[in-house]
């Protein structure tokens, strides 16, 4: 494993030249392809060469842009906190503050993300303070340590706090923090590719399908069930090229809902029907030019 993680604004030309030589050989087929090279998708990566050995299924990773310049990864903020209505979200973040405490035994002493351990500070006005309370109890029921505010305790914690319209607040006290996106993406990326994941640069485009009699659904005609069994790659030189999978996990980001339409997927009826719910989302990236 690489023990030279750094800490970096985004990769350099020498960083993407290495990774492209790396790259090797197209394949022309794989168990699993992932759509996306992202924070989701070279964790879906990782977990599955993590699980199965490096000669075990063969996982190829696709991404459009190894600058990750648009990635949703590195335009996020880096946030760890367990501040939600849903159980399951609460789950995953209090897993994702697991795994990055033991990043460096799971990835080596070099694999520095920048973790800043801080509360998250969540703000309500008397409409929403219910739901603060609501949220609350969820968390503690978890395992999670969190502290409620008031109006008063909140202005003596933070005296420089306009507090004129907030009713509660919910403050983390464990396992809350930020960290480097692109640290992170680094690890995980690096992380893979040692346990034998290949990633792949270029634009997936479309999917060819191939008739199939073997699915059986809900909402299904007589006609023949078109499997999806391939994608089509634009890569950076233009060409195009397939690749057969087994299975297909599209982690593109805000694309992902173009994608999933390619195959199909909200277009057709029964089990198809339903289309993939991917909005976008803004965050304000400060420029310093």
């Amino acid at each position: 494993m690489r023990e030279d993680f750094t800490r970096l604004q985004g990769p350099s030309e020498n960083d993407i030249e290495r990774e492209r030589a790396l790259m090797g050989v197209y394949p022309r087929h794989a168990d699993v392809v992932i759509i996306g090279g992202g924070a989701i998708g070279s964790s879906i990566a990782y977990w599955l060469k993590e699980k199965t050995s490096k000669e075990g299924i063969r996982v190829v990773v696709i991404e459009k842009d190894m600058t990750y310049s648009k990635c949703t990864t590195l335009l996020s903020a880096g946030g760890l906190h367990q501040q939600f209505s849903l159980p399951e979200n609460v789950q995953l973040s209090l897993y994702g503050a697991e795994f990055l405490r033991t990043l460096k035994k799971r990835f080596g002493p070099g694999a520095d993300i920048q973790y800043c351990p801080q509360g998250h500070l969540i703000l309500a006005d008397e409409e929403g303070a219910q739901r603060i309370i609501d949220n609350n109890f969820i968390e503690r029921e978890l395992g999670v340590i969190n502290q409620i505010l008031t109006k008063n305790q909140l202005q003596q914690k933070f005296p420089w706090m306009n507090v004129t319209d907030v009713e509660l607040a919910s403050f983390g006290l464990e396992k809350h923090g930020w960290f480097d996106p692109w640290a992170l993406l680094s690890v995980v990326r690096y992380g893979a590719a040692h346990l034998g994941a290949q990633y792949v640069e270029g634009e997936v485009v479309d999917f060819l399908f191939r008739d199939s009699e073997e699915y059986i659904g809900e909402g299904m005609d007589d006609n023949p069930y078109k499997a999806v069994n391939e994608v089509v790659v634009k890569m950076p030189d233009g060409e195009h090229k397939t690749m057969e999978f087994a299975f297909c996990v599209i982690a593109a980001g805000i694309q992902s809902s173009e994608l999933a339409q390619l195959a199909k997927i909200g277009t057709g009826s029964g089990m198809l029907s339903v289309r993939l719910p991917i909005e976008k989302r803004f965050a304000l990236i400060p420029s310093c030019v």
